[in-house]
């Protein structure tokens, strides 16, 4: 599938090849598609939670805290 992309573009995928963080362009374009694809998830997921917000679907804070404490350990304090 050929795709023509900016010249600006072009300069961002060789200097990261360059930086030895890729192999090869569609090492970068895989990366830039797979992290696309997370993005759009995560908006999907904050997309849900605004909604359960808004039909008073809530959590104490407490239990928040408690949950990323026992996930996060002392990073989430």
């Amino acid at each position: 599938m050929p795709v023509q992309i900016t010249p600006e573009s072009e300069h961002i995928v060789q200097s990261m090849i360059a930086a030895g963080a890729y192999e090869t362009e569609s090492a970068v374009i895989e990366e830039a598609l797979r992290l696309l694809q997370q993005r759009e998830q995560l908006r999907a997921e904050i997309q849900q939670g605004i909604e359960e917000l808004d039909r008073g679907e809530r959590i104490p804070a407490e239990v928040v805290f408690q949950e990323l404490r026992a996930r996060f350990g002392n990073a989430a304090r």
